[in-house]
């Protein structure tokens, strides 16, 4: 796979171009939005990997000019900063994962803290709801009565970005449904749809990086098959498992358990 790293802070951009090559894959990179944009425009790449703040053209600035060139290239926006206006500005430029945030460089471990989790969940699906509403998808969300969960309060909220953010892509109608629960042995997290579905030979496979399921696929979407290998990542981060649960056209469940 060809990718196209536009970072501008070279320590980082090292760190990844490092991972992705480990992994056979083929990087170029550009330190400066205006570079990134003329290489992106060229269409060669499989997948574009974008910090948001570069210098002489923002990255969102740059996702935006691609999509209005018809480069339809999955984007990946680098953000360090997970906050609900920058996913709307992402969702809205076109980008396919909204934040991968750094957690891939190991340059960050977690932060833990005691957080009340009802509210970070809430809070990370906040920015889905005008993007459901648009889709005529009902957005139905289900949380326990608040209780403390011991943490990286960050990663928790992007985990439940990137699952919405799955589960929305795949859904063309019906619903998606997030559900929290705890009783004394673990906390829960279900993310449900009513989607594509997954066909069975591709179920193990899903989590590995840059693992695309075309035959789900319609013709406008697009992937960059990142998103559940972080996600998958944060959970085990936190000493957690994640597994998955589908039918073809009928839907998938995402459940992440996390033992006390």
């Amino acid at each position: 796979m060809r990718i196209l790293l536009v970072e501008d802070e070279i320590r980082l951009a090292e760190a990844l171009e490092q991972i992705l090559k480990k992994q056979g894959h083929v990087v170029d990179l550009a330190c400066d939005g205006a570079v990134g944009q003329e290489m992106g425009e060229t269409g060669i790449y499989d997948v574009i990997i974008l910090d948001r703040n570069l210098p002489h053209i923002e990255g969102v600035d740059v996702l935006k000019h691609l999509r209005r060139a018809e480069i339809t290239t999955p984007v990946i926006l680098l953000t360090a900063k997970d906050t609900v206006s920058n996913r709307v500005e992402g969702l809205d430029a076109g980008a396919d994962l909204l934040t991968l945030s750094r957690a891939d460089t190991n340059q960050q471990t977690l932060d833990v803290q005691p957080f009340v989790l009802k509210e970070a969940v809430s809070e990370a699906l906040a920015s889905f709801e005008p993007i459901a509403n648009e889709k005529k998808i009902d957005l139905k969300v289900n949380l326990a009565d608040p209780f403390i969960f011991h943490g990286d309060r960050n990663r928790i909220k992007q985990l439940c970005v990137i699952l919405v953010d799955n589960a929305l892509q795949y859904t063309d109608s019906g619903s998606v449904t997030v559900s929290l629960t705890q009783n004394e042995k673990e906390t829960t997290l279900m993310f449900s749809d009513t989607g594509h579905g997954i066909e069975a030979e591709h179920i193990n496979n899903i989590f590995d990086r840059f693992y695309r399921v075309e035959k789900t696929r319609t013709s406008n979407q697009s992937g960059s098959g990142l998103g559940l290998a972080i996600a998958k990542w944060f959970v085990e981060e936190h000493g957690g498992i994640i597994k998955v649960e589908s039918t073809l056209d009928v839907g998938t469940t995402f459940t992440v358990h996390f033992p006390h």
